[in-house]
């Protein structure tokens, strides 16, 4: 049996799924299945709160996926606070490290489609935890709030580096003790009455930020592409590419589209039409660029 598990976690408020819902599950689908095919020796696994329609259970065991349930019993706020739900990425996380036998972890967000291997995780997972960093400058507005969070929790100030919550990758023994980390800040986030407005990225920005020894980022291996109205992207996905794409902007459309073609198909359409799907800026050099290296040879200083 592999030692190195992949999975999405699901966390749903009842078993009636709605539009919705089934958007979500389409997204988990597309994740998981593409995650098996780029990474056939590795075990994928989806970890729920609830029980899934046939339609989805049938995908996963066509796939080899497995699926566990799990309550959504840890890392738990109130039903009203943003992003109460994502909190269940870390419940899900802490309950596999301690409870299935694996030697390697990573947990990666619903909307996400492996293009490619992540063999070389589980090579640097041998030393380190592996998490991806969001290059914000020190008075961007998130991180800016996620320290004044920490500082009415805390009663001090702490340079918060901002990882975001979509991949965590790391040995078993490691992630032991960082999720124990974690559930200390969330018992201090309850005893304090003060809540995050980022989800569970807080909490693992706030470990990650104090226990930097052993953190590395996992940015060449996977990168957040906004491909909506906010344009934000990079040829990564193709010029010494990143194996999984996260892409938020998409989760009920082309992550639709995906899992429409995967249930007629029973696989996903090649690459370049998926990147053409999604988005992605063209790999080519600019016609601008020559133009601007012609005129310079043109003129002399």
């Amino acid at each position: 049996m592999s030692k190195n598990l992949i999975f999405n976690a699901f966390a749903y408020a009842n078993n009636n799924f709605d539009k919705k819902g089934k958007e979500y599950l389409a997204c988990v689908m597309v994740s998981l299945c593409s995650a098996k095919m780029s990474n056939s020796d590795d075990v994928v696994a989806l970890i729920t709160n609830t029980q899934l329609p046939n339609e989805f259970l049938k995908i996963l065991e066509m796939n080899d996926i497995k699926i566990f349930i799990h309550e959504f019993e840890n890392f738990k706020f109130e039903e009203d606070i943003r992003w109460s739900l994502a909190f269940y990425k870390l419940c899900a996380l802490e309950w596999a490290v301690n409870n299935l036998d694996y030697e390697n972890y990573l947990i990666v967000d619903t909307d996400t489609y492996f293009q490619g291997s992540i063999k070389n995780v589980w090579k640097e997972t041998k030393d380190d935890i592996l998490l991806y960093i969001l290059p914000r400058a020190y008075d961007h507005n998130i991180l800016k709030l996620m320290r004044e969070e920490y500082s009415q929790i805390y009663n001090r100030d702490l340079s918060l580096i901002h990882y975001g919550g979509e991949f965590v990758a790391g040995n078993k023994q490691q992630l032991i003790i960082f999720m124990n980390k974690c559930r200390v800040v969330y018992n201090k986030m309850m005893s304090s009455g003060i809540r995050t407005k980022q989800g569970d990225e807080f909490i693992v920005s706030v470990v990650a930020t104090e226990n930097r020894e052993h953190i590395k980022p996992a940015n060449p291996y996977i990168h957040r592409y906004w491909t909506g109205q906010v344009y934000l992207v990079s040829t990564n996905y193709v010029i010494d590419p990143v194996a999984i794409l996260h892409l938020p902007s998409e989760k009920n459309s082309q992550f639709i589209l995906l899992y429409k073609y995967l249930l007629k198909k029973e696989k996903f359409p090649h690459l370049k039409i998926v990147h053409w799907m999604t988005c992605m800026p063209k790999k080519k050099t600019h016609f601008r660029y020559f133009i601007f290296k012609i005129l310079a040879k043109l003129i002399r200083l």
